[in-house]
């Protein structure tokens, strides 16, 4: 009796319950790999048929069969026909695919606003802080972040990147920004009234930084010119020799 022909959301159905879709990078291959095992499993299983087989051939007499019958043990039909077994592992239905994918996107619903709005707070409280420093602090902050920014000691960076005092996250804050972190970039540039703020605060950290630079470069200076005056009285008295 043939089959009745499926509606088009009897086959909607089905195919929500094939179990041919993964979460690899290429989804669709496994629909094109699964058939090729089938493919070589049933030619396995022929292949094992014909060869114990081999030697009944066709119109042979009922004599030569019950031969060939006597020579074939239960255990040869079972190595002979039984079918290589194939294994589904990491699939799931079309349905159950796109039950998970759907779960996915409401999850990630308002996750950029809501980083928005948490970097946005950062940067607020770091810029608030950073402009509240008196003289004495803000030379002790500017300071530590020069050294951070040389290098300084990784220590120090992971304790500022776990701690929740208002200055050491103002302080990796500055960090960040400077080693040009799109979050913190990004958070200063959605503020303008900020950002000027930022700017006026870091000109004048740089003007307290010349400063303090100021006597490291001056004793340079006083020990290349020193060096160049020895060298200098080495020549003379090499020539007077």
């Amino acid at each position: 009796m043939p089959k009745e022909p499926k509606t088009p959301q009897e086959k909607k159905l089905l195919e929500l319950k094939k179990d041919y879709f993964t979460f690899s990078r290429d989804p669709h291959a496994f629909r094109k790999t699964w058939k090729r095992k089938k493919v070589l499993a049933n030619q396995e299983y022929r292949r094992k048929s014909a060869e114990l087989f081999a030697h009944v051939t066709p119109g042979a007499s009922a004599e030569d069969v019950e031969l060939v019958v006597g020579d074939v043990t239960t255990s040869h039909l079972q190595k002979g026909i039984a079918r290589t077994k194939l294994i589904k592992w990491g699939t799931v239905s079309l349905g159950e695919k796109i039950k998970a994918k759907l779960e996915k996107r409401e999850q990630t619903v308002g996750r950029r606003a809501n980083r928005h709005r948490l970097m946005d707070a950062i940067t607020a409280s770091a810029v608030t802080t950073l402009g509240s420093l008196e003289e004495n602090q803000l030379t002790d902050v500017v300071r530590r972040i020069a050294l951070l920014l040389r290098g300084g000691d990784p220590m120090e960076w992971a304790r500022l990147y776990q701690s929740s005092d208002p200055l050491d996250r103002a302080i990796f804050f500055v960090e960040r920004l400077s080693r040009g972190d799109s979050y913190y970039v990004d958070a200063l540039r959605r503020n303008p009234k900020l950002c000027h703020s930022f700017q006026r605060w870091r000109d004048k950290a740089n003007r307290i930084l010349a400063k303090l630079r100021r006597p490291h470069e001056r004793k340079l200076e006083q020990k290349v010119a020193a060096a160049k005056k020895i060298k200098a009285l080495r020549r003379a008295k090499a020539k007077d020799e």
